[in-house]
């Protein structure tokens, strides 16, 4: 049997990244496209992060991973339990991350290209750090992609495991 090219490796990967990543997300985008002003609760964007970084960390076989999918976990965890108005407070209004785009957040080509860099690494950071929720769910998925890459272009592993290589 010939080792599989690469162009296949990727493919399978491409595969696992939908089935195991972006698929699970699904109900993000949905309540997203749901709300009209473009929005999602940020209980909802770290419950997920919760669940995925748990699921990806009981599944991992390297031991960085794992403790990266916990430190997610935990931080994600105790970001959703900071304190908070009481839920049936008539002052408590639900906190929302709204994904819109600016254009402040990318350069300026009327500025110097040094300017224009520094400023957008800036919106970029001023970006994570009002995003938590958005930007643990994006670590989240970036770490399980990475680890996906490691299983099925560099280790050659099959997915969904059932099928068999003829």
């Amino acid at each position: 049997m010939n080792a599989p090219s690469l162009n296949e490796k990727l493919s399978v990967w491409v595969l696992s990244v939908v089935a195991v990543v972006l698929l699970p997300l699904f109900p993000i985008y949905v309540e997203w496209v749901k709300d009209l002003r473009g929005s999602v609760k940020t209980e909802s964007l770290l419950l997920t992060t919760a669940v995925l970084a748990a699921g990806y960390g009981f599944s991992s076989e390297n031991n960085w991973f794992r403790s990266a999918y916990l430190l997610v976990f935990f931080f994600s965890v105790g970001y959703d339990f900071r304190a908070a108005p009481h839920p049936t407070s008539p002052n408590t209004s639900y906190e929302t991350v709204h994904f819109v785009h600016k254009s402040s957040y990318f350069p300026d080509n009327s500025k110097e290209v040094l300017s224009d860099v520094a400023d957008f690494f800036t919106s970029i950071k001023g970006w994570c750090g009002g995003h938590i929720p958005t930007f643990l769910l994006i670590v989240v998925a970036l770490l399980h992609m990475m680890e996906r890459f490691l299983w099925h272009v560099v280790f050659d592993r099959r997915f969904p495991d059932w099928i068999k290589v003829v």
